[in-house]
């Protein structure tokens, strides 16, 4: 599985959390069923990039850090994962603090994939809101107890920012894309000129 793969299938997995957690925040059992979803994502997202990043060390596509911070962070995601599904009761006192640091850090991550993850390509500024606003999401649930208080709109706002983590995610793969086939089409055409020339 390369790297672009695996981000749409995270992607799309983040996608399908976010749609559930929307569609069910009023249910009883929600928080417990939130920490077996959260706990899949983790466990699923973080093999897909222990997966990418293994096939890169042994394609060498990226730099040791690269793939040490990709090994690190799909080991974590995986032994994160594991936890919740394992021992689910354990973090429903803290599921809620867990959201929001987990908005919190979707939030940062867009930010940096969008200023360095897909260099050299650059994105139009619009494209920063949107991780702006999740990040700005999980303040408001880790600081106003007033909303910590009401689980179900914790969920809501959760799920809420997990959808647009996911569209943003989306539309940084395609727009990424669409600019590599520019810059690829352009290069052939300059090439082209350069031997009618």
């Amino acid at each position: 599985m390369n790297a672009r793969s695996g981000k749409w299938v995270s992607s799309m997995l983040a996608l399908g959390v976010g749609v559930a957690l929307c569609l069910m925040w009023r249910r009883q059992d929600i928080l417990q069923l939130i920490v077996y979803l959260i706990g899949g994502l983790f466990a699923l997202t973080g093999f897909i990039n222990f997966l990418v990043s293994t096939h890169r060390r042994r394609n060498n596509t990226a730099g040791t850090g690269a793939t040490f911070a990709g090994t690190t962070s799909g080991i974590g995601g995986m032994c994160i994962g594991a936890a919740m599904l394992l021992i689910p009761s354990f973090f429903v006192g803290i599921i809620v603090y867990a959201l929001a640091v987990i908005l919190i850090i979707a939030g940062l991550w867009h930010v940096y994939v969008l200023g360095y993850g897909f260099a050299p390509l650059k994105f139009p500024g619009w494209f920063y809101i949107f991780p702006v606003l999740v990040i700005v999401e999980g303040v408001v649930i880790l600081c106003a107890g007033s909303v910590r208080a009401s689980a179900d709109v914790v969920v809501l706002m959760t799920g809420i920012g997990i959808v647009v983590y996911a569209v943003v995610s989306i539309m940084e793969l395609v727009t990424a894309g669409i600019k590599g086939r520019k810059a690829i089409t352009s290069e052939q055409s300059l090439i082209e000129e350069g031997e009618l020339i």
